[in-house]
């Protein structure tokens, strides 16, 4: 599986407006220029795990969500993966499923 770095980019920007911060203050950060910002944004440039580390740490965010676009502390952590794996199911497993299911949630309850 490829590393699909705009789409890791395209989510460090969408992290980034969320925050409310501009890239020259992400980039004065970090300590690299603008141009590197929007280059990572774009997914022109190559990140590696340190330097997404230093974003999400920056971002007040999980890294998770840069390489998945899902946070485990996320109310919707897995919840599309999930759904597409119950589509393919047959009507009888989807049954267990849900037994299971009903089963797991009473024991959080407890």
């Amino acid at each position: 599986m490829a590393v699909d770095y705009k789409l890791i980019g395209e989510r460090i920007k969408a992290a980034r407006k969320s925050k409310k911060i501009t890239q020259e203050q992400l980039a004065e950060y970090l300590d690299v220029s603008v141009g590197y910002i929007s280059q990572l944004e774009r997914g022109i440039a190559k990140i590696n795990l340190d330097r997404l580390s230093e974003i999400a740490d920056f971002l007040k965010c999980d890294i998770a969500s840069f390489l998945n676009g899902s946070s485990y502390f996320s109310p919707d952590y897995l919840l599309n993966d999930i759904s597409d794996i119950i589509s393919q199911m047959s009507s009888q497993n989807r049954t267990t499923l849900y037994e299971v299911l009903k089963l797991i949630t009473k024991n959080d309850r407890q």
